[in-house]
């Protein structure tokens, strides 16, 4: 696919209200707290970020059954192809996002035709199918799952990463899903897997932001 094409596709998916994509995009009670001002003004910074802590996690998006069920099914058929799949998700994100590539470390100093590019691409891929494979297949440990994902949210503060880099990391993601399941690509499997990579964005982001 060219840029010109896949930055059409991208676009046509972001800004559809209708789109389970969307969901992904911006955890605004993950920034501050949604307390009304006046009720900030007697609270400790220590009381303060344990509400916003509170709030946080009130807020969290743990999907449905419905929905884990559904991706589990999907799943099947899209680790089939992991390496293409994964490699998939980042050939798109530096098509769109260019300038990303400088976050990547070993691909900083790196080009397509670099002997080696794509095995890192295809590492970095298999790490982020790997996340979500864990937290489908340990699902009915949810203790065990928030855990995955908030020691990869600290470790992803370690590199420096941003907190949107995760979004659009997310965003490639379900790009790359709906492109490999093809005509299984409906809307409850877009529904499905929305669900499931907002849940594993918004926790992550939560060991990033607080």
């Amino acid at each position: 696919m060219g840029n010109t094409s896949s930055h059409k596709q991208h676009q046509s998916l972001e800004y559809d209200q209708n789109k389970a994509v969307d969901v992904i995009i911006r955890d605004d009670h993950l920034l501050s707290p949604h307390s009304d001002a006046d009720d900030h003004s007697s609270l400790t910074p220590v009381a303060l970020r344990r509400q916003h802590m509170e709030e946080v996690t009130a807020n969290r998006p743990i999907p449905s059954e419905e929905s884990f069920q559904c991706a589990e099914i999907t799943w099947a058929i899209l680790s089939e192809n992991r390496d293409g799949l994964g490699t998939e998700v980042f050939v798109r994100m530096f098509e769109s996002y260019p300038d990303l590539k400088s976050a990547f470390g070993p691909l900083r100093h790196m080009n397509k035709k670099d002997a080696g590019y794509e095995d890192v691409l295809r590492a970095h891929g298999i790490r982020v199918l790997s996340i979500v494979e864990q937290v489908l297949s340990k699902r009915h440990n949810m203790e065990e799952v928030l855990s995955i994902l908030h020691d990869l949210g600290r470790k992803h503060l370690t590199f420096s990463a941003k907190v949107e880099y995760i979004d659009i990391v997310s965003q490639m993601f379900l790009f790359a899903i709906e492109s490999a399941l093809k005509e299984k690509w409906n809307n409850s499997t877009e529904k499905s897997w929305g669900e499931i990579i907002r849940f594993v964005t918004y926790v992550m982001k939560e060991t990033m932001v607080l």
